[in-house]
């Protein structure tokens, strides 16, 4: 499972809304998921996290997936990115 949460941001308001990792994170490890990511990455760790995750899968660590995230997006017609904290 990869949970990647942001409440902090350099240039633009934090957001107050954003979803509350702890409680996801005890929830999918108590069904016994292997739980990745962390809160308000910087832009260059929030890239490696996906790198681990498929790390995971392919080594055969974790045979399912559910990814969570919260934070402000960037979005076009083709692409949806979520922004790390420097953004």
């Amino acid at each position: 499972m990869l949970v990647l949460t942001y409440s902090t941001y350099s240039s633009e308001n934090d957001t107050d809304d954003e979803a509350d990792r702890p409680a996801f994170v005890d929830l999918f490890e108590d069904a016994d998921f292997r739980v990745l990511g962390a809160q308000d990455l910087s832009t260059g760790a929030l890239r490696e996290a996906p790198v681990t995750l498929k790390d995971a899968v392919k080594g055969g660590e974790v045979d399912r997936v559910v990814i969570v995230l919260s934070g402000y997006f960037m979005a076009d017609a083709r692409d949806s990115r979520l922004l790390g904290r420097d953004a």
